[in-house]
């Protein structure tokens, strides 16, 4: 199960903080939007969901399948979370995901793939 829900401002402390994804058991997993998502442009709102779901996804399916995804485009299996979350987005969309001038996810410029300062 995926579910989405729209958080409270105090949960997103840092300029960049859009959105978040917790696995809340085995089989569920919560992505927590901020408020703020409201004003973002499209290709932010976008990418910013699209990795979250990459997480859901990393989250839901066993390791060897995320695994045999990347395998079977012919990409190394990813060992980091953001990344891979990054990455399962955009296998899924076909569309790569950027990090703009406020190192949040976007689909129409900044850099790629997500700095490492960031976490990875």
């Amino acid at each position: 199960d995926l579910h989405f829900m729209y958080g409270w401002v105090g949960e997103f402390p840092e300029k960049r903080d859009y959105a978040y994804c917790s696995r809340i058991d085995h089989d569920t997993t919560l992505i927590v939007v901020a408020p703020k998502m409201k004003l973002a442009n499209a290709d932010r709102a976008k990418a910013v969901i699209r990795h979250e779901i990459g997480h859901a996804l990393d989250f839901l399916l066993p390791r060897p399948e995320v695994d045999s995804i990347f395998l079977s485009r012919g990409l190394y299996p990813i060992s980091t979370p953001e990344r891979r979350a990054d990455k399962l987005a955009e296998i899924i969309w076909d569309h790569p995901i950027y990090y703009d001038d406020q190192l949040v996810q976007n689909l129409s410029d900044g850099i790629k793939p997500r700095p490492k300062h960031l976490g990875l």
